[in-house]
């Protein structure tokens, strides 16, 4: 994914991440996707922003992409998000 985005940076624009979402049910395969694509847009020269898309389970068009659960509870991947952005 790093390789996509510093094609597009190479055309001088800032890069949006827009309507993030992970869809996998697993919550140790979610976090560790979490953990390596957010933390690569995070520090990328060129990405000056990052939207999360639905992050309440069940409330989305996508099975398995929710980060919230309706009754508060966090699954791993935004537990991990809050500590990154010590919010947590």
């Amino acid at each position: 994914m790093k390789g996509y985005i510093d094609k597009m940076a190479s055309l001088g624009k800032p890069v949006y991440i827009t309507e993030y979402d992970i869809g996998l049910g697993d919550d140790n395969q979610q976090k560790r996707v979490m953990e390596e694509q957010f933390t690569m847009f995070w520090n990328h020269p060129s990405v000056p922003g990052i939207t999360l898309w639905g992050y309440i389970v069940g409330a989305t068009w996508r099975d398995n992409t929710g980060l919230q659960h309706p009754d508060g509870r966090l699954r791993p991947a935004m537990q991990w998000l809050m500590d990154f952005l010590d919010r947590g």
